[in-house]
């Protein structure tokens, strides 16, 4: 998955450079620069950036900005209760927010109400706290936003981050990896590819071990990979005579299961301009190139494509809807069988706008998974499920619980879908799966008091495991002793 940004004066003809499906974004800088009004796209990005960065205020302000000309987008309502999130004072924004963009009820419980926020969260029912977890001696990464940015890749997995600097002409491509929640410090590969400066990334694999960039030689644009062995980047290899043509080809794409590839190409047998072509791999090597068909392709440019979803979701960009000759506009298609796709259709504002318009891939795995999961998805969602390895303690000083505790999950949106798990004597944890949705979870026992809480899971970009942790406390009556089968008298 990847994203372009670039400062506001870029000249428009770098796009064909890219080997990436590209997204403009004027560098943070060139927002004092009061002759300049960005548009909605940029300013998407920019709060990316800041949220990124963990700069909530300033993201939140931004996605204000743009919810007010939209007050009904779902995505933008995402985004303002992630920020939300974060903030203090929020809690019942937030909720609000998130229940109104997956168009869930409203809880009638605030209070116990909490929200999953992603890759290793953990909840405190104890404490009334749902934090994400990070790991201590991480330096996690910031963008600089004095600098520009481009060809922005994120594998599917949300684990592997690699991006062009292009604060100078040298465009060095750096690489990061995911430690528990966060990003490390990048490190620059662009020697490791063997890029003179010339070379952007467009695609890095599921597994983080393929990146695919384009070369670009002032008269040619070819395909290149460059593997990765879990310590070093190999040098960029040439792919064969059946992605590379004697024409343009760039920006290329893997299935997740890395048997297909989906690149563009102005070669003569397409229906005009670039056109979308994918090859399958067969022994080992891609075989000849098809082309993707006319309801992907038009007359003008396609181009800059990116399978989302598990390979059922493909996002483009394309002159041959509405804009016309020199702008794209940013469509998606699903999946309906082997290379066949829905009839396209655009995203839409935000990410739409009267420019040019190439990608859009947010940095928040959370985000990225609501709008290709949910957003993108009218019929069948695509979506991973959320582990709750909950922990229920027992608070008395004068006796063992030797009892067996439950867990009981109730789908506030599906009444008939109800789950439990049972926590034997002697086990600490137990685990009950659930899809992104909204819950109430009763924690129980015989002889316990019970406590219930609501759980608001908006998505799950990667399957996931949240520590759940609780104590109860005995019901009045049922530890003087006389239930030995429940209670063990603990000997001072």
């Amino acid at each position: 998955m990847l994203m372009k940004f670039y400062k506001f004066k870029t000249i428009s003809f770098k796009r064909y450079l890219m080997a990436v499906i590209t997204v403009g974004i004027f560098s943070l800088a060139m927002a004092q620069d009061l002759s300049f009004e960005p548009n909605s796209h940029q300013k998407l990005q920019r709060a990316d950036i800041f949220f990124f960065n963990e700069s909530f205020a300033d993201a939140l302000k931004l996605y204000q900005q743009l919810y007010k000309l939209d007050t009904a987008n779902r995505y933008l309502k995402f985004r303002i209760a992630q920020c939300y999130s974060y903030l203090p004072q929020s809690k019942e924004q937030e909720i609000k927010l998130f229940c109104e963009a997956l168009r869930f009820p409203l809880p009638s419980e605030l209070i116990n109400t909490y929200v999953y926020k992603g890759y290793m969260s953990y909840l405190n029912a104890d404490s009334n706290m749902l934090i994400t977890q990070k790991r201590k001696n991480v330096k996690p990464y910031r963008f600089d936003t004095k600098d520009a940015f481009d060809n922005i890749c994120i594998s599917e997995d949300s684990r592997y981050l690699v991006f062009v600097n292009t604060t100078s002409s040298k465009n060095q491509i750096y690489f990061l990896q995911r430690v528990g929640k966060q990003w490390t410090n990048a490190e620059n590969i662009t020697s490791q590819v063997g890029s003179m400066g010339d070379c952007f990334p467009s695609f890095i694999s599921k597994d983080g071990k393929r990146l695919y960039l384009t070369k670009y030689d002032g008269f040619d644009s070819e395909i290149y990979v460059s593997t990765y062995d879990g310590v070093k980047w190999s040098l960029m290899k040439k792919l064969n005579s059946n992605i590379n043509s004697t024409y343009w080809d760039a920006h290329a794409c893997e299935s997740p299961d890395g048997m297909i590839l989906y690149f563009a190409s102005n070669r003569p047998d397409g229906y005009g301009g670039m056109d979308i072509y994918y090859s399958i791999k067969v022994d080992g090597d891609w075989k000849k190139a098809t082309n993707a068909g006319n309801r992907i392709n038009t007359a003008l440019d396609d181009d800059y494509p990116l399978l989302v979803n598990n390979g059922r979701t493909l996002i483009y960009a394309s002159q041959g809807f509405s804009k016309g000759a020199n702008k794209h506009d940013l469509m998606y298609a699903q999946y309906i069988a082997d290379f066949i796709w829905s009839e396209p259709k655009e995203l839409g504002y935000p990410f739409n706008t009267s420019d040019d318009d190439f990608s859009y891939v947010p940095l928040d795995e959370l985000a990225r998974a609501f709008l290709y999961q949910d957003f993108m998805v009218q019929r069948k969602k695509v979506s991973y499920e959320l582990y709750l390895k909950t922990e229920i303690a027992v608070i008395n000083e004068n006796a063992k619980y030797l009892g067996t505790k439950r867990i009981v999950v109730r789908n506030l949106i599906d009444p008939q879908d109800t789950r439990s798990s049972v926590i034997e004597p002697g086990v600490k944890y137990s685990s009950v799966p659930v899809f992104p949705g909204l819950y109430t979870i009763e924690f129980k026992g015989e002889g316990l008091e019970s406590k219930a809480i609501n759980l608001l899971v908006p998505s799950v970009a990667i399957p996931d495991t949240m520590l759940v942790k609780v104590s109860l406390k005995p019901a009045v009556g049922t530890n003087d002793g006389n239930n030995t089968n429940i209670w063990k008298p603990i000997s001072k």
